[in-house]
């Protein structure tokens, strides 16, 4: 297949990667058969904040892969009082990066600053090509020297465009979304792989689920 060719595929979700593409990435908002599992919080609206507690904005939605039935990204809404007059504006963040306050309904972006998370690229609502996917970690990977993933005392790596040559794009630490599911987290802490800040990525459990 042509390089031509392959990107075409990817950026429609038929490519190498099982749960790659636009096609498959929603915002929960939109797909009415779909909601937040009962038990766990929908942090829809909840506000967020930077690594030094300032309100970033709030969570508008959540863009989410309906295939593998996972949270990708958070699409946040960012606080007026950072933005010019008139101005509205969004950006995504990967769900690895978020950390719930479940008692004051935050959501928590360990060590990014409000000024880093402006430089992010805005989110016009549009469909997502993996490219653009891509050019994101990176730019991520290059504002956070370290962010939690999985545990709290875990750090997000890098951004590894290796992995995508064997691996789902999706299987990294950015996307754990175990994070929305700090109760049953919590409850696993003592398996094999949780006193060593090892990720645990919650593949038993899910956050939405079908109506």
């Amino acid at each position: 297949m042509s390089n031509d060719k392959l990107n075409e595929h990817e950026s429609r979700g038929r490519g190498i990667y099982p749960h790659a593409g636009v096609e498959e990435l929603r915002p929960l908002s939109e797909l009415h058969d779909f909601r937040v599992v009962d038990g766990e919080p929908d942090i829809r609206g909840w506000h967020v904040l930077d690594m030094d507690g300032g309100k970033t904005g709030k969570v508008h939605d959540l863009l989410v892969d309906t295939a593998a039935m996972k949270v990708r990204y958070m699409d946040v809404e960012v606080a007026k009082a950072l933005l010019d007059d008139d101005e509205h504006r969004h950006i995504l963040v990967p769900i690895g990066m978020a950390r719930l306050d479940d008692d004051n309904d935050e959501v928590r972006l360990s060590q990014l600053s409000q000024a880093q998370l402006l430089t992010m690229p805005e989110y016009q609502h549009e469909p997502l090509g993996r490219e653009q996917e891509r050019n994101m970690l990176g730019l991520f990977g290059t504002l956070g020297e370290a962010s939690t993933a999985g545990t709290l005392a875990g750090e997000l790596p890098a951004h590894d465009a290796r992995l995508e040559a064997t691996a789902d794009f999706y299987d990294q630490p950015y996307f754990n979304d175990a994070g929305l599911r700090r109760r049953r987290v919590d409850a696993r802490a003592t398996r094999p792989g949780g006193a060593d800040g090892a990720a645990d990525s919650g593949s038993d459990a899910t956050y939405f689920t079908r109506s």
